[in-house]
């Protein structure tokens, strides 16, 4: 399986040798930066999400480079648009990446995939602590806020409005970029461990077996599978497995058994199965920890915010008048006379 990008960025020298990814390249055609653009994403932006680095990037969009067709699978993955619309190709060059994306849902992980809490991935169940950590910190600032915008007397009606709209929208624009730093991160992931599943199941190759082993009868695909295994056709089994969890029941044994043969495939399963869908992961981060938003109420000061505003300007003239006069006492009357 391709290794993963860290987090410098892969060099022109480093792809040109091929570290990390197939040896299969393609000179790319006209299409990624208006992927990119489309998407709404700067290089540098690209960069972070792709591992590579913008100069990289700026060569492939201008077609000077032939590039390892893992790493534009990358970059469209990156972009949420399909790998033959970055390729600009028809749907004959219909690459491995969109073969990986359309059989996700082989192992069920799918926008409404749903996963019980305790038995989240830890790496998942520690990235969304970490994204709730953070986004508590949004709540901390819309309370004080909202009691600043109040307790100042001296403001407008619309002052407050407008005060309050515009710290509430730089929340909204923190949360959003914490959620899709976290989704970038997850998709990553989640690719990552359906190509380790899928990754050489494409081509004609695999089609064919994926066609023939379609009518083999459910008693039947254990030996089969036994067989490919012992003969070493990898991608038989693995079209075999295939067709074994799409039927269900007592069949899917057989493909639990395949990828828990393989140390990665095991844990590539794990992970499919035990991340949240994008619909349980966008409720239980972006929608549960949205800040709470204040009526027009909550923005008017109160009699105590009032009452407390006077005070504080009453302290505040007597240790001026004190500053400026010196200390003072009220003269006291005397058989009518001031003594």
């Amino acid at each position: 399986m391709p290794t993963r990008p860290s987090r410098k960025a892969a060099t022109l020298a480093e792809l040109a040798r091929g570290q990390g990814d197939p040896v299969e390249a393609f000179a790319p055609a006209p299409g990624m930066k208006e992927a990119r653009e489309a998407a709404g994403v700067s290089l540098s932006e690209l960069s972070e999400m792709t591992g590579y680095s913008s100069d990289l990037l700026a060569k492939i969009e201008a077609g000077d480079v032939p590039v390892p067709r893992i790493t534009t699978s990358r970059i469209s993955a990156a972009l949420a648009t399909e790998h033959t619309a970055v390729r600009g190709e028809g749907p004959q060059e219909v690459t491995r990446l969109k073969d990986i994306q359309e059989r996700t849902k082989t192992v069920e992980h799918v926008p409404d995939h749903h996963v019980l809490e305790e038995n989240f991935h830890p790496a998942y169940a520690e990235r969304e602590t970490l994204f709730r950590d953070q986004a508590a910190k949004l709540w901390d600032k819309e309370s004080n806020a909202r009691a600043q915008i109040r307790t100042d007397i001296s403001l407008s009606e619309e002052e407050r409005m407008d005060q309050y709209i515009a710290v509430y929208g730089g929340l909204e624009k923190t949360l959003d970029e914490l959620s899709g730093e976290l989704g970038r991160e997850e998709g990553k992931a989640i690719l990552e461990a359906t190509e380790t599943l899928y990754g050489g199941g494409s081509g004609k190759k695999f089609s064919e077996h994926l066609a023939s082993v379609a009518n083999v009868p459910d008693e039947r695909l254990e030996s089969l599978m036994n067989t490919a295994v012992r003969s070493g056709q990898g991608e038989l089994a693995r079209a075999i497995a295939v067709s074994a969890y799409e039927r269900g029941g007592s069949a899917s044994t057989i493909f639990n058994s395949w990828a828990e043969a393989h140390p990665e495939r095991a844990a590539a399963l794990e992970r499919l199965t035990k991340t949240p869908g994008a619909e349980q992961m966008a409720t239980r981060t972006k929608r549960a920890m949205t800040p709470p938003k204040a009526a027009l109420a909550d923005l008017i000061p109160t009699h105590e915010d009032e009452r407390r505003a006077a005070e504080a300007e009453a302290a505040s003239n007597v240790a001026k008048y004190a500053e400026f006069f010196g200390p003072t006492t009220v003269p006291r009357q005397v058989g009518g006379r001031r003594s």
